[in-house]
């Protein structure tokens, strides 16, 4: 199955036991966001193999949950802004990104079902946009037509879009997102008017070209069985319930490359 991303880039109960580790945010998370930048934090935790005998991993995906709730002070009243899903990143790394739509202070506390990982705090600033290219999300106009965009700070967004199905594909030999196809091709649309790029998020093709290249994990050995004889299959099987890392670090990238020239 094929899903198409559309992206908007400026071309310019009780808590489960596990291993005994403390969860510390490496790198510290940052003190003072931009309005409309990015916050993000990460913690360190190795998840504990299961104790009932089964074989296989626990799951670092399905067997922790992670949650950050921000709130803020306005009128001398600590008000909740939003709570995101935080995620496994690979290599016993969790993650939590947040985009403030608002200037002032704001404080986080961490909820997770493993205790290292539950009642983490901080506070941060949130400053005006210093960047002159940060304008905010483009989002619907207000009006009673409501059919033009601008960004969030009210600067008109005049769509000019064009399509490249496979921009997320062209890693070459590396997984690199400054190099080979994808780098020279956000280059070509820097020099372009185009600012809204539509594109594939999952490769097209054989999805055993790179491994890579695959959303998720691949089994080890797929198996099929015909008239009663049981052989290894050719087709790649995805582990559905384990995402693979670096295909979303590098889905990740393309945008932020296609930002910053």
């Amino acid at each position: 199955m094929f899903v198409r991303l559309f992206m908007l880039m400026l071309l310019a109960g009780g808590r489960a036991e596990g291993r005994a580790a403390a969860a510390a945010a490496v790198p510290p998370p940052p003190t003072v966001v931009e309005r409309w930048g990015v916050w993000e934090a990460a913690w360190r935790y190795d998840i504990a193999p299961p104790r009932d005998g089964n074989t296989g991993a626990a799951n670092p995906f399905t067997d922790v949950s992670l949650f950050v709730d921000f709130t803020t002070t306005a009128a001398s009243r600590t008000v909740a802004v939003n709570a995101v899903r935080g995620f496994y990143d690979g290599g016993g790394t969790y993650r939590a990104r947040f985009m403030p739509r608002a200037s002032g202070g704001y404080a986080w506390r961490t909820r997770s079902n493993i205790l290292a990982l539950h009642n983490r705090t901080g506070r941060f600033d949130v400053v005006d946009a210093q960047r002159p290219q940060n304008r905010g999300p483009v989002v619907v106009a207000p009006g009673p037509n409501a059919t033009t965009f601008e960004y969030a700070d009210g600067t008109p967004f005049l769509l000019a879009g064009t399509t490249v199905y496979g921009l997320f594909g062209g890693w070459g030999s590396g997984s690199d997102p400054n190099s080979s196809t994808t780098a020279r091709t956000l280059q070509t649309l820097r020099s372009t008017p185009f600012n809204k790029v539509r594109s594939m998020a999952f490769p097209v093709g054989n999805p055993a070209a790179h491994p890579d290249l695959l959303p998720y994990v691949p089994l080890a050995n797929t198996t099929a069985t015909t008239n009663g004889s049981t052989a290894i299959s050719n087709t790649t099987v995805l582990d559905l319930t384990r995402f693979n890392p670096p295909f979303w670090r590098h889905l990740d990238g393309v945008p932020v490359c296609g930002f910053n020239p």
